[in-house]
């Protein structure tokens, strides 16, 4: 399996200031920042009329459906075909899982079935691309080391606890 990083897809922030709350007409401090893993979609670099699945859910805390909302946005404004699912039960086919060009996950400490690990890795090893952001991808199934392999990462905690910063744009 040989994944490519090969460009980015998304980039959101939205710092405390009240202003970027106006302008980005979202209530929550949010910084999301999305790759896209794909040999198929490093050929285009193009999301028009790609196949896109967007699955969400897990852990509230990082807010999995603003996430999918805004992604679903944007790629709709790009002209792609997105499909969304707030079930991990869009990893049940495997047929289904290769319609797609691309997969975008927002699920943290989630728990997926054997077969629907499997189906999900095998349509990355062809060529299907996976997407996400912080613990929507690599806190999402911790019990699967299949899953972890796949993303090259595990979640473990925040370096230093919880810290304030400032982002300065």
């Amino acid at each position: 399996m040989s994944l490519i990083i090969i460009s980015f897809l998304f980039v959101y922030l939205q710092t405390s200031l009240a202003t970027s709350k106006k302008d980005l007409g979202v209530d929550v401090p949010t910084l999301i920042i999305v790759l896209i893993f794909s040999q198929q979609l490093a050929q285009s670099q193009e999301i028009k009329d790609k196949n896109v699945l967007i699955v969400w859910g897990g852990w509230e805390g990082h807010n999995p459906k603003l996430f999918s909302d805004i992604v679903e946005k944007w790629l709709i404004k790009n002209n792609a075909n997105v499909t969304v699912s707030n079930s991990l039960n869009a990893y049940s086919n495997f047929e289904y899982l290769m319609k797609f060009d691309l997969i975008i996950q927002s699920v943290t400490m989630g728990e997926i079935t054997n077969q629907q690990e499997k189906n999900l890795t095998n349509a990355v090893k062809k060529g299907v691309g996976f997407a996400g952001a912080h613990g929507g991808i690599i806190d999402s199934f911790r019990n699967n080391t299949s899953y972890q392999f796949m993303t090259g990462a595990q979640w473990v905690e925040h370096p230093g606890g919880m810290v304030s910063f400032k982002v300065k744009i």
